[in-house]
């Protein structure tokens, strides 16, 4: 069975995902279900405060991965915001594409950890902090 256009914009990606042995943590998005953030009439309240990539990161003993997660997020923003308890409006978007608005109240070190792991697709996250 074909799934509608997925965002990640790929011609086979049903039978990448259906061949991968991580796709229990993969969620197809259909185009349909997102907009872009272009045409979104708010997004210029909201900053790019990290990337979201691939975690290939490997540590220092043996050559093994450093984390057992598939994502990190690498901070767009200094370290003291990033870490800073604080509440966020943010957008979560993929390929221009938003796919997630949500909000947190204990910052987004805290927030990330609902999206570690949920995702392998690269993504840029997008958040406007609502506390000064």
């Amino acid at each position: 069975m074909t799934s509608p256009e997925d965002i990640s914009g790929i011609a086979n990606i049903d039978e990448l995902y259906d061949a991968s042995f991580i796709k229990k943590w993969i969620k197809l998005i259909p185009i349909e279900k997102t907009i872009l953030l272009a045409d979104y009439n708010r997004k210029e309240h909201f900053i790019p405060v990290a990337d979201i990539v691939l975690d290939c990161e490997v540590g220092s003993g043996g050559g093994k991965k450093r984390r057992n997660t598939l994502i990190q997020f690498v901070p767009l923003i200094s370290q003291e915001a990033y870490s800073r308890k604080a509440e966020w409006l943010y957008l979560l978007v993929i390929n221009d594409r938003i796919v997630k608005i949500g909000g947190t109240r204990t910052g987004i070190k805290k927030a990330k950890r609902v999206f570690i792991g949920d995702d392998p697709l690269a993504a840029q996250l997008g958040m406007s902090r609502t506390e000064e």
